[in-house]
């Protein structure tokens, strides 16, 4: 029972209790002031009838005296009259045992009235002739009790009813309220919604209670924005080059063996400036920079893709790392970005005609970093002998996939998901080696026309390309919910692309799976689609919340975007946890250690969990988990 019904029923009982003890006071003191003016009654009656039958009982008149006896009888509030004549020792007698009328039977018994009796002879002249003896009737004190008992009942009644309708206001004013909002204000904290403050009550023990909680609040608050300052300060000093905002060489080069590591069919393009020294000898550091912002701009226009990373390699060198198709060519691109660079001399950026060379390579599957760097420094150097602002795609070096066009793919994966033909596997997610399954991260993959398995990331950029996101996951989905595992209670994460998202249709099939299935799905998306679309997403997330489903946030610490890169979205999106990104977790350096730790302190604010991924090598977790990650998957678990 809550404090405010505690002292709401206290009030009322000690109401009650007062009420009825001042009630029975009353009728205690009106019954005895009745009985002393039923007494007084009484008397008088017995000295008025006893004057009246003197003069017939001397001589007695029988007729005549009972006549009188019975006149002073009728009307009155007596139960008896005995008059006994000593002449011959007869008794007239007169005897009242009706009840009073509308007077309850428990009412009498509870306020028993004992009868009022007087006696008193009757003389004439010296002799005394009869004795004459009056009973009281208690009915008639019972009758003017019980009317005022009611009119009391009704009086005190209706004052209780104020009495209790004033209090109730007053303790929700200075109690409940109050109360409850402190109440609420614990709960948020608990919640880790620092956001909440509660107006200062008037009661002064509960005024020093919401102080200290406002207070505390706002310390956990402040302490909140410090560490997602912290972070994002960390993570621009660590992942991002100072003069253009782009991700340094450093944080290009990890994400780069990231998708190495996973096969992801990449190309990189490389676009050198030339003449640095030169220009800011001659024109300052300032047009230096300008050439730089719009060479990194120029790139952004045409790479303008939310899985493409855009680095600085060198003073002079940007790199940009493309998700492509196999055997793609970017040579138009390449052009594009080599035509605006041409425009720069003409708008006073680049002092020189000739500003750049730009190269692209695709990445093939058996690459490493340094085969990558090496193909591409060799195709930058050819295309430096191609005159102004040269351009070289070279693709000779490429996997020897089989060539297909972006429709033929399209076609390919479309065939697939009509006939559910998906190959689905999952990665569990671990608190410990060894230990249980959190739940179970999906990644689906599909067969080519000669049954070659293909994982997902060989078709990513068709899927984003197309805008087939939606259709993929749910077909996903709906072949996740068929598994026999699913079946038997096991939980799972499907990752989400940005089109389903923001398609309708893909909500629509959430809200179909049956309210018992939604709690073991969990829904995961990438940070960087916060930074892309944090509309979409906020509600994205709110629609899944009210559906049941819980989410989680995926690849975190490869955002460049200021939107996603602070953690500041955590206190609106609240997901139920955060899985580091592979290559924040891979090159367990110095830095990257404490862009981990950051994230780690900054989720433990509010109590979300932070998940490790490709975790291959204990000692590797060993530094993971005492930077405070609470889970982990990857190879290392297998």
């Amino acid at each position: 029972m809550t404090l405010y019904r505690q002292v709401l029923l206290l009030l009322v009982v000690m109401t009650i209790v007062s009420l009825s003890a001042v009630m029975m006071l009353n009728i205690k003191s009106s019954s005895d002031s009745l009985r002393v003016q039923q007494q007084v009654s009484i008397e008088s009656a017995l000295t008025a009838l006893g004057m009246r039958l003197a003069p017939v009982l001397q001589p007695y008149d029988r007729a005549l005296a009972e006549s009188t006896m019975l006149a002073a009888f009728d009307g009155a509030f007596f139960r008896s009259i005995d008059v006994e004549i000593y002449e011959n020792g007869e008794h007239l007698r007169k005897v009242n045992q009706a009840q009073p009328a509308g007077v309850p039977s428990w009412f009498t018994q509870l306020f028993e009235i004992i009868p009022m009796v007087a006696e008193a002879p009757i003389t004439t002249g010296w002799n005394e002739v009869a004795t004459i003896r009056i009973e009281g009737h208690p009915g008639f004190v019972q009758a003017q009790l019980w009317q005022l008992s009611v009119h009391l009942m009704m009086f005190y009644g209706s004052l209780f009813v104020i009495m209790s309708l004033l209090t109730v206001v007053v303790l929700r004013v200075v109690i409940k309220r109050p109360l409850t909002q402190i109440e609420q204000q614990v709960s948020a904290i608990e919640q880790r919604e620092f956001g909440f403050r509660i107006p200062l009550p008037r009661t002064r023990e509960l005024r020093q209670v919401v102080k200290a909680l406002n207070h505390l609040t706002g310390i956990l608050s402040e302490q909140f924005k410090a560490n997602t300052a912290q972070l994002a300060t960390l993570k621009t000093r660590v992942q991002q080059d100072p003069e253009t905002k782009v991700a340094n060489r450093r944080h290009l080069i990890n994400e780069l063996q990231s998708r190495l590591s996973e096969q992801q069919p990449q190309a990189v393009v490389m676009l050198s400036l030339h003449d640095r020294d030169r220009i800011r000898k001659h024109y300052g550091y300032k047009q230096w920079l300008d050439l730089m912002q719009q060479s990194v701009d120029s790139l952004r226009q045409e790479f303008d893709d939310q899985q493409v990373m855009i680095g600085r390699l060198s003073e002079t060198d940007f790199a940009v790392l493309i998700p492509v198709l196999p055997k793609q060519d970017l040579s138009e691109p390449l052009a594009k970005v080599a035509q605006h660079m041409d425009s720069l001399h003409a708008k006073g950026t680049a002092p020189f005609e000739s500003t750049c060379a730009i190269a692209g390579v695709p990445v093939a599957i058996d690459d490493n970093v340094t085969d990558v760097f090496t193909r591409l420094d060799h195709a930058l150097r050819d295309a430096e002998q191609q005159g102004q602002n040269p351009w070289l795609w070279r693709s000779e070096d490429a996997a020897a996939d089989k060539l297909r066009s972006g429709q033929q793919w399209v076609n390919l994966l479309r065939r697939r998901l009509r006939k559910g033909e998906l190959q689905l596997r999952v990665q569990s997610l671990v608190a410990e080696l060894g230990g249980a399954s959190l739940h179970d991260e999906v990644y689906a993959g599909i067969e080519d026309e000669d049954g070659k398995p293909l994982n997902a990331a060989i078709f990513v950029p068709v899927i984003e390309q197309f805008d087939l996101g939606s259709e993929l996951d749910q077909a996903v989905l709906q072949q996740v919910r068929q598994q026999a595992e699913f079946s038997s209670g096991a939980a799972v994460a499907i990752n989400v692309s940005l089109s389903s998202i923001r398609d309708t249709r893909f909500l629509q099939a959430l809200a179909e799976v049956p309210a018992d299935e939604r709690q073991r799905v969990y829904v995961e998306l990438a940070e960087v689609y916060v930074g892309r679309d944090r509309a979409a997403v906020a509600s994205f997330v709110a629609v899944l919340r009210s559906l049941g489903y819980r989410v989680g946030i995926d690849n975190v610490g490869v955002a460049t975007e200021q939107a996603a890169a602070d953690l500041g979205y955590l206190k609106s999106l609240r997901p139920d946890y955060l899985k580091l990104s592979a290559a924040l977790c891979r090159q367990l350096d110095e830095q990257n250690l404490s862009v981990v730790a950051a994230v780690a302190t900054t989720a433990r604010n509010l109590d979300i969990p932070v998940y490790a991924t490709a975790v291959e090598q204990e000692a590797q977790l060993k530094s993971l988990q005492e930077c405070g990650v609470q889970g982990f998957q990857g190879f290392i678990n297998n």
